[in-house]
C-alpha cells in the first residue's frame, strides 16, 4: 500500500483586491496621518456604510468611493486566474511565486 501524499498550495497574496481595498480608505487614512483623528474615523465609517453619522442621511456616492475600487479588484482578479497570469506567477523564481495578481 502506498502513502498519499499531501500537496498544499503555497500561501500567496492576491495584490489587486489589496490594491482596491487601498484605494478605497486613502483619503480617510490621509486625515487620520495629518492628525484629524475623529474626521478620518467618521469618514472612513461614512463611506463603509454610506450614512452620515452626524445627521443620519444615505449618499451611495460614499458607497461607490468606497467599494467600487475592492470590487473591480476582485473582478480583475478573477479575469488574471482565467487568463492563467497567476498560474505563470506561481512557477516563477522566489520571491515572486508568492505573488497573485
Amino acid at each position: 500500500m502506498t502513502n498519499k501524499k499531501k500537496r498544499r498550495r503555497s500561501r500567496t497574496i492576491p495584490i489587486l483586491p489589496i490594491i482596491g481595498l487601498a484605494g478605497g480608505v486613502l483619503e480617510p487614512v490621509k486625515r487620520v496621518v495629518s492628525g484629524d483623528w475623529e474626521g478620518g474615523l467618521t469618514e472612513l465609517a461614512q463611506r463603509a456604510t454610506g450614512v452620515d453619522l452626524t445627521t443620519g442621511t444615505f449618499n451611495p456616492q460614499w458607497l461607490g468611493s468606497f467599494w467600487l475600487p475592492i470590487i473591480v479588484g476582485a473582478g480583475m482578479h478573477k479575469v488574471a486566474n482565467w487568463l492563467g497570469i497567476n498560474r505563470m506567477f506561481a512557477n516563477a523564481p522566489s520571491p515572486l511565486n508568492k505573488l497573485r495578481l
